[in-house]
């Protein structure tokens, strides 16, 4: 029994290592394909760099991620029907996210899951106080993102749009208008 326990002990640390050392080749690769897309004219703000570098692509992926790194989209989910459901390729999740103009405290709303990358990447964004409210009407693709996303607790995942979306109306409506 012992000897089971110092070989149980000795895999574990070799999975930390393991582990430890595939993030560091992530994030190398990461920053190194933000470093491309800077050198290629893309405006990569600061927050949008520190969530990509923080969330962890292949999380929310089974397929390979090599060509996420060639700024290229990235397969996560085949549907029964057999159609091939892509998280975007860097450069499109980048101007994005640009775009949108996050700050901390937001609540967002994404219509489409992308497998959970972008969502785990706008809750970054907008941190603990803010909320990430995600809808798609695919249950296959809910149900993905819901597994991929269960640690994340400020953002809630819905099948369908309408029904969310008037909820939403209303509550916007209650707070009144950014001007």
């Amino acid at each position: 029994m012992k000897l089971w326990k110092k070989n149980s002990s000795h895999h574990q640390i070799n999975a930390i290592i393991y582990k430890i050392r595939s993030c560091r080749i992530i994030m190398t690769r990461a920053a190194d394909l933000l470093r491309r897309l800077s050198k290629e004219g893309i405006l990569v703000p600061e927050q949008v760099k520190k969530a990509i570098l923080k969330v962890d692509l292949e999380h929310f992926t089974d397929y390979d991620v090599a060509p996420f790194y060639a700024d290229r989209p990235v397969p996560y989910i085949e549907s029964n029907s057999g159609n091939i459901k892509t998280i975007s390729a860097p450069h499109m999740i980048i101007t994005l996210l640009h775009h949108m103009e996050l700050a901390v405290g937001q609540e967002i709303i994404v219509i489409g899951c992308k497998g959970g990358y972008l969502s785990a990447l706008i809750a970054t964004i907008v941190g603990e106080n803010g909320r990430v409210n995600v809808l798609d009407p695919s249950t296959e693709v809910v149900n993905h993102a819901k597994e991929r996303l269960s640690h994340w607790p400020t953002v809630e995942i819905r099948a369908g749009i309408l029904a969310y979306t008037a909820s939403w109306e209303r509550k916007r409506g209650t707070e009144g208008r950014r001007g």
